[in-house]
């Protein structure tokens, strides 16, 4: 049973740095098109807060499941 609740924890870990990752990625290409006073594309936003709420999501399933 304890093993059960560890693959659960590192696979949980792995989905959030992974969205993590992606959250950083796509941040930084907001502030950049920013920066260089370009238009940020619509699709990239909602793509931005998707990624923020999975991440959020998934904090939260790791704090209900801990």
């Amino acid at each position: 049973m304890g093993e059960l609740f560890k693959i659960q924890n590192d696979l949980l870990f792995t989905c959030k740095l992974i969205t993590f990752i992606a959250l950083m990625i796509a941040g930084l290409t907001i502030a950049i098109k920013l920066y260089q006073g370009q238009e940020v594309d619509e699709r990239l936003f909602n793509w931005f807060k998707g990624i923020a709420l999975v991440l959020g999501f998934s904090y939260m399933l790791g704090a209900f499941i801990n």
